[in-house]
């Protein structure tokens, strides 16, 4: 004996016309299994099953048709058909599936308030998380916001997810349009704009931050792989530091400072001998003028001379490594078979 096949809704299984609605609201809502198991808190399989298998728990539908943006109306008749479903009494001949939207619907979930306390993030998860609490408050779920709030769908899940996303909400004024969505008083959302305005000041500083780099100095390496002098600017330091050294004797000595004079004066000297030289010589005849000049340029390179001979006694010197000498300052003689030691090089450090 075969089971009898409906032929019209009047002699349709009450389960079959409970999940059949079922199934229509959560088509006409645009939503795909997983996303209304996510917002329901069920594993994918379990409202697939709801949906598609044996009449379950009057809980689970409930919250199937308030993810799916059911107004209370058509809640009140599917629930009336789901017992029905669950007596085995012959289902009514029309299931009313209200066709208005969530803004047309005559009630709204009641939302809960949230204290401006709540309302704190000093991190972009922390504000994430700011957000899941407003959704959570306002009864909607994040489908629905993305409805009210005309923001795609994938936005507002994006918002809500404190577990994986970490990064701030790029857009101001979607951020705003989904705390509107909420119900969240304008005062606080003022208040939320203001908090995402601060952390993306902060990440733009942190970002300028990263990008700006710090020059260490560069320590280059000689033949023998130990470090050399750095090429940074206390490479002029370590300059003075050798003048120091080869000239014999403490900077500021009496020869040092003679030696600066020196070549002070003869750059003075030079440029005023070669200013007095083109105007004395400005009515002269070709061949004097030659002459002066070759003069003065005499003089000069014997001043020239002069200095740098002083200066080349110094620079003739070995140059200091800025390390002791290998065998330690020590001046070994040879002394027949036995060597002796004779004293010690003067060295400074």
């Amino acid at each position: 004996m075969t089971s009898p096949r409906p032929v019209d809704g009047e002699r349709r299984l009450p389960a079959e016309v409970f999940l059949g609605a079922v199934r229509s609201r959560i088509r006409r809502s645009g939503l795909a299994v997983t996303e209304v198991a996510r917002d329901c808190g069920q594993p994918a399989h379990v409202v697939r099953d709801a949906v598609q298998g044996r009449v379950g728990e009057w809980a689970l539908y409930r919250r199937i048709l308030e993810v799916c943006g059911a107004d209370k109306a058509a809640v009140a008749q599917l629930h009336g058909e789901w017992r029905r479903a669950r007596s085995g009494t012959p289902a009514s001949n029309v299931v009313p599936i209200s066709s208005r939207t969530h803004e047309q619907a005559d009630g709204e979930p009641p939302a809960m308030p949230v204290e401006d306390r709540e309302l704190r993030a000093t991190t972009p998860r922390e504000f994430i998380s700011v957000l899941r609490l407003v959704q959570l408050r306002s009864g909607f779920s994040p489908a629905q916001i993305a409805i009210r709030s005309n923001i795609p769908r994938s936005t507002a899940y994006r918002f809500v997810d404190n577990k994986k996303n970490t990064a701030l909400p790029t857009k101001v004024e979607q951020v705003k349009a989904f705390l509107v969505g909420c119900r969240l008083p304008e005062n606080q959302v003022r208040k939320v704009v203001l908090l995402w305005t601060d952390l993306r000041e902060v990440e733009s500083e942190n970002r300028s931050s990263a990008d700006t780099g710090v020059d260490h100095p560069t320590v280059l390496e000689s033949a023998d792989g130990k470090a050399d002098r750095p090429e940074t600017a206390d490479s002029l330091r370590w300059l003075a530091d050798e003048i120091v050294e080869r000239s014999g004797g403490p900077a500021g000595s009496p020869a040092e400072l003679l030696r600066w004079v020196l070549a002070v004066v003869y750059v003075l000297v030079t440029t005023a001998l070669a200013a007095v030289l083109v105007i004395a010589t400005s009515g002269w005849a070709a061949g004097t003028q030659v002459l002066a000049i070759m003069l003065v340029c005499a003089l000069s390179a014997g001043l020239a001379a002069s200095w740098c001979t002083n200066v080349g006694r110094w620079t003739a010197r070995a140059p200091r490594t800025g390390r002791p000498p290998s065998d330690g300052g020590l001046v070994v003689e040879s002394q027949g078979a036995a060597p002796a030691v004779i004293g010690l090089e003067k060295w400074s450090e």
